[in-house]
């Protein structure tokens, strides 16, 4: 399978060679599944997709977990029943419930480790755009004490790569392009929490270690060998220096053996360091004493500098709170994704960011609420509020 792949480089999109490689070495196990009746025994393969809703419909084709769309694939819809949908979406419910307040045993329980261990990895390794979004496969599978989630590595890899190679092409200035800095353990709302425990930072950095001198280094030697006319267009010093980088990252953790870095802080840190974005309202521009974050092209800005900048007023009932302004509002659940402004649920994206005391909240749902036009330029990082 491994030489047919390579044999046609002109036909496949050159990423689509590199991830499917990637994926064949990386991949630890196999998984048949099956299909029965009763959904606690049966298998049941899922897909994460934004956009379900558009040709399918809920309750039927997918259902929201955590306010996230889940296509459902397996079992086909000629042997399965409501009953599936609804097992299936309890339990990823469940598994956000777990990742967001249990203990790792807890999530160790309900998640495999490996495989999600794995699936970050190569997300990690191409700054995977739409980790958050869409193509991110996963199934349940296992009886009694041994079912677990699963993530499964093959995703719309034609897909994910044409979006990687275009950031890298079109956005050379945006920090979210360059081979450096965390991307996936900050934007992933699962994987952010799951680096808060020093069990799954270290199952990352040994696996890295695992794979590196072997798996990886194959890979990219394959490429230079079979694709070498094509190295500019695919980018290998990119994937190169991002792997070098990431050589840096991993091999740090595994040393120390402990939790010892925070993604948001790095992030933090990062747009402090180069003074990166900067905040107009009707023309003037506003100082902020935490610097203004960008994940997935999603401007954040922390709590405190937003009341005063915005004039907000702020009252915290235990993990909610309600922002007020005159007759306009927001009440939210900080972490989630779900808002209430002016009286209307909304939806968002991503949810608000917490890290240490501090809280970052999205600047377009306060625009929204206080009726302000958005605009954003990528060359000056400024957020343009009209």
């Amino acid at each position: 399978m491994i030489g047919n792949c390579f044999a046609i480089p002109s036909v496949l999109n050159k990423g689509v060679i590199f991830l499917a490689f990637l994926f064949l070495t990386i991949l630890s196990f196999s998984k048949t599944m099956y299909a029965y009746p009763d959904p606690n025994i049966s298998s049941h393969f899922l897909e994460l997709d934004s956009r379900a809703s558009r040709s399918g419909v809920e309750g039927i084709h997918f259902f929201y977990a955590n306010h996230r769309s889940y296509v459902y694939r397996y079992p086909h819809a000629e042997t399965r029943t409501n009953a599936h949908l609804e097992y299936a979406q309890n339990f990823v419910n469940n598994v956000s419930l777990a990742i967001r307040y249990g203990t790792f045993e807890e999530i160790s329980e309900l998640i495999d480790i490996n495989s999600f261990v794995d699936f970050y990895i190569i997300q990690e390794l191409f700054k995977n755009a739409n980790i958050h979004s869409f193509g991110v496969s996963m199934f349940i599978d296992g009886i009694g004490e041994n079912r677990r989630l699963f993530k499964d590595l093959i995703w719309d890899f034609d897909t994910v790569a044409r979006n990687i190679l275009r950031n890298i092409e079109i956005q050379l200035h945006d920090p979210e392009s360059e081979p450096e800095n965390l991307y996936v353990a900050v934007q992933n709302y699962w994987y952010r929490n799951l680096f808060k425990w020093p069990e799954f930072v270290d199952a990352v950095a040994i696996r890295w270690t695992q794979i590196r001198n072997n798996e990886i280094t194959e890979v990219l030697n394959h490429i230079n060998q079979t694709l070498l006319d094509y190295q500019d267009d695919f980018h290998i010093s990119w994937l190169e220096a991002r792997i070098s980088w990431l050589d840096t990252v991993f091999m740090h953790w595994i040393h120390f053996g402990e939790l010892n870095h925070d993604p948001i802080m790095e992030l933090i840190n990062y747009h402090r360091r180069e003074n990166t974005n900067r905040l107009s309202i009707n023309g003037r521009f506003f100082t902020t004493a935490m610097p203004i974050i960008t994940i997935t092209n999603r401007n954040f800005i922390e709590l405190a500098d937003a009341v005063r900048v915005f004039g907000l007023n702020i009252q915290e009932f235990q993990n909610t709170i309600l922002i007020t302004k005159g007759n306009e509002s927001i009440f939210h659940e900080i972490g989630s994704s779900f808002f209430v402004i002016n009286g209307r649920p909304f939806s968002f994206d991503m949810p608000t960011i917490t890290t240490g005391d501090f809280i970052y909240f999205p600047i377009r749902i306060i625009a929204y609420a206080l009726d302000y036009e958005v605009g954003w330029n990528l060359r000056e990082r400024i957020i343009d509020l009209s």
